[in-house]
């Protein structure tokens, strides 16, 4: 329990920066702002284009909450060992791996919380025009989302332990859209390849995190039916096993890193 409680202290003194900080701010101005503009159906002369604005609105939640999870996530550790703040934090006492798991939570917290208010935001809009929705599948998008805002939390909270903030925030935000865009030309890599390059690119393909997993857009703006449980559920086993891996060797670094 007095672990826990230590691991909770450090997440809301993480979740306290979305307070101080600006950047959620200026990204709900900001969404607020293109929410009203695409508000009118008839913008550029066009009509019926309802569709389009629900994938981009979804499209913008997403890049947004992400920007907020990584850049959050990846200050975390290098901001307090360059504050020194860091010292006295493991003087209380307060474990390598209590710090690890504090600042995690602490930057998936504050991701999804505003992934939350954005996607109220979205919703307000869906429903204030009237459209078609499917519950269970905004649900659906909701949680998958969530999933991938914990997965690209740890990401850069491992990778903290060996990039500055800048390089991290490229680094992260690179793997995350080159996996979402060529995945599928790894996959043909793995079966018109040589028998050796086939096996590596087998291994790369396996061990690197899969991002379309979580990419619901196409399947809630054309409203097509939900997803079974199954694969709901095999989907949370995947990212929690993947967050769970990554912390493991953030926390194996870190207790290994001088400071």
């Amino acid at each position: 329990m007095k672990s826990l409680s230590k691991i909770f202290a450090l997440a809301a003194h993480a979740f306290k920066e979305l307070v101080r900080k600006k950047d959620f701010y200026v990204f709900l101005f900001l969404f607020l702002g293109l929410v009203f503009f695409f508000y009118n159906e008839s913008f550029f002369g066009m009509r019926g284009v309802s569709r389009y604005l629900k994938d981009i609105g979804f499209s913008l939640i997403t890049l947004f909450s992400i920007i907020i999870a990584v850049s959050f996530a990846a200050k975390q550790i290098p901001s307090e060992i360059e504050s020194k703040t860091i010292y006295p934090l493991l003087a209380k006492p307060v474990s390598r791996t209590h710090l690890i798991l504090g600042k995690f939570l602490g930057s998936f917290f504050i991701s999804g919380i505003a992934f939350t208010a954005f996607y109220l935001i979205y919703l307000s809009f869906i429903f204030a025009r009237g459209e078609a929705a499917n519950a269970v599948l905004l649900a659906q998008s909701y949680l998958f989302s969530i999933f991938l805002l914990g997965l690209l939390s740890a990401i850069a909270v491992f990778f903290s332990l060996f990039f500055t903030v800048a390089a991290n925030l490229t680094v992260t935000l690179l793997l995350y859209f080159f996996i979402y865009w060529y995945n599928g030309i790894l996959r043909e890599l793995i079966l018109s390849s040589p028998k050796t390059l086939s096996r590596l690119y087998g291994a790369l393909y396996y061990l690197l995190p899969h991002f379309e997993f979580y990419d619901t857009r196409i399947r809630l703006v054309h409203l097509w039916d939900p997803l079974p449980a199954w694969v709901v559920i095999s989907v949370f086993i995947y990212t929690l096993i993947y967050i769970s891996l990554m912390i493991w060797a953030a926390c194996s670094v870190f207790k290994r890193k001088s400071l």
